[in-house]
């Protein structure tokens, strides 16, 4: 950062943070580095560069937060910090880079940290209390990868126009991350964690590790999800419709979700709420009995799951097209399709091995059809003809059979 603080006015006499400049070869830092804001007024900036590829040693703090005012409004934002050229530096240290915007919900500011032994930088984005005010980093085209990337409390606004690499990614915590630009983002080293938390990826994003989205988070990818691991969904994916999603090994799924792009899995695990999936879904694992369904899902798309299948009972499973289960079907729950008109879009179910219904399990598709007879008598597909009133016009049906 090169720029000093901002002030929108200056009506209360409010003045921003200055600018701090270090070149030095090392540094021991116990006293302070502060250039702080105050009120309407925001954060400066202070660059730190380390010529001597040594560790920054000490236990002094930055600050580039802003003050609360007595008077006027607390809504300036945070300002930024860079640390450059140092071989490591501690966690301790780094906690102690305050970056806080104003107490009236005002963005948090930024640390930029470039160590002499990785050529790729991190980014860290803080405040100690949530706001909903943006940060907006915008990252060149020179920049390709970070080596870390740590959102908290805070409201991220990230610009890519190349694809980004990163190294890993701290659990986003109270956090709104939008990464927008048409490319994707690819995180070398997951977990990708999502606490209380939203992410929005206008491309597409590929994690070598597992994905966990808690249950009050949101992950809202516009192109494909790759997870080289796990996916534990307790939150949302915003009706995804972008890219394929697949998961090499177990989605773990307690929360209602839609997926209307195909959808492939090596197991499936679903205890609670709805999932939807009216694109092609495939589970790959061959494992006995490594599909299990305890809450309720729609399948509108073909399925295929290559091991067995065990619907819990209590479980709802509807089926709008063709599933295929490879190994053996143990059904406790209910089966059933969706009120329609069309016969494709019934109970296809093919089970290559031993399907099990147990007093607790029913395929059940009692009044689930909408279908208009359009000719002159009234039947069932293959049932009795209809009985009618003497003054009807529409005489009764003959009896038809599918033989």
């Amino acid at each position: 950062p090169q720029e000093l603080g901002s002030l929108y006015n200056n009506y209360y006499l409010h003045y921003a943070g200055g600018r701090i400049a270090i070149v030095a070869e090392s540094l021991i830092l116990n006293g302070t580095l502060s250039a702080r804001g105050i009120g309407s007024a925001s954060g400066g900036s202070i660059n730190v560069q380390i010529t001597g590829g040594t560790p920054i040693l000490g236990a002094g703090a930055i600050d580039v937060s802003v003050a609360s005012a007595s008077s006027g409004y607390n809504v300036a934002g945070g300002g930024r910090v860079a640390i450059t050229g140092y071989s490591t530096v501690s966690d301790a240290l780094l906690q102690r880079v305050v970056l806080d915007g104003g107490n009236g919900g005002a963005g948090c500011g930024t640390l930029y940290l470039k160590s002499s032994l990785n050529p790729a930088p991190g980014l860290i984005v803080r405040c100690v209390a949530t706001t909903s005010a943006s940060t907006p980093v915008s990252l060149s085209t020179s920049i390709t990868s970070l080596q870390l990337l740590s959102v908290q409390n805070a409201n991220l606004q990230l610009s890519i126009s190349a694809p980004l690499i990163l190294s890993s990614i701290a659990p986003l915590t109270s956090a709104r991350v939008r990464v927008s630009g048409s490319t994707g983002l690819t995180l070398l080293n997951g977990p990708l964690a999502l606490v209380s938390s939203s992410l929005e990826i206008t491309g597409s994003l590929d994690v070598r590790g597992n994905i966990s989205v808690g249950s009050t988070s949101t992950l809202d990818v516009a192109g494909e999800i790759l997870a080289d691991g796990n996916m534990i969904l307790a939150g949302s994916l915003a009706d995804h419709t972008g890219g394929a999603i697949v998961v090499s090994q177990t989605l773990l799924s307690s929360a209602s979700n839609s997926v209307s792009s195909p959808f492939q899995v090596g197991n499936i695990i679903h205890q609670s709420g709805t999932l939807t999936a009216s694109g092609l879904f495939t589970a790959t694992s061959s494992v006995a009995t490594s599909q299990v369904l305890s809450g309720a899902v729609r399948l509108s798309g073909s399925a295929s799951l290559l091991g067995s299948l065990v619907v819990s009972s209590g479980a709802t499973v509807i089926v709008n097209s063709r599933v295929r289960v490879r190994g053996m079907m143990l059904l406790a729950g209910l089966v059933t399709h969706d009120i329609t008109a069309t016969a494709a879009n019934t109970v296809l179910l093919t089970v290559d091995q031993l399907l099990g219904i147990p007093t607790t399990g029913s395929i059940n598709v009692d009044q689930k059809s909408s279908y208009t007879f359009s000719g002159t008598t009234f039947m069932g597909a293959y049932g009795g003809s209809a009985i009618m009133g003497p003054n009807s016009n529409y005489p009764a049906g003959t009896v038809y059979g599918d033989f």
